[in-house]
């Protein structure tokens, strides 16, 4: 049930980018990477500028990628202790696991922020001018 969750997830993912930009790029995978390329087109920024904005994106991509990877490496954890633990208590490979997932979901939060306001502050720029 969880794995055709997840693949609905990814064919709505990819419906959203078609209706939004009415293209697919094919750099970028994750909808908020590809909002922030999409977002960076419009602003003043020099060619090399927005080159090395989307090499950036490019490394934002491969984190969001390693925390769902992360989460998917949780979710198999807990479907397979659910089974061998009786009172709740998880062993410490599944805790630590845990914590590395909900760190790096707070480091990509943090840097998607990061990006929309530096990008978002450029497009204030240019239409004040």
């Amino acid at each position: 049930m969880k794995a055709v969750h997840r693949e609905l997830n990814k064919k709505f993912d990819g419906l959203t980018k078609q209706v939004n930009e009415g293209k697919v790029d094919e750099d970028f995978t994750d909808f908020r990477v590809y909002q922030l390329y999409a977002m960076a087109k419009k602003t003043a920024m020099s060619k090399n500028e927005l080159e090395n904005f989307k090499e950036e994106l490019k490394s934002f991509q491969q984190r969001i990628t390693k925390h769902e990877t992360l989460k998917e490496m949780v979710m198999q954890s807990k479907e397979y202790f659910d089974k061998e633990v009786d009172d709740g208590k998880y062993p410490k490979k599944h805790t630590d696991l845990v914590n590395k997932a909900n760190h790096y979901e707070h480091v990509v939060k943090k840097h998607h922020n990061e990006l929309y306001h530096r990008v978002d502050s450029m497009i204030f720029k240019h239409t004040e001018l």
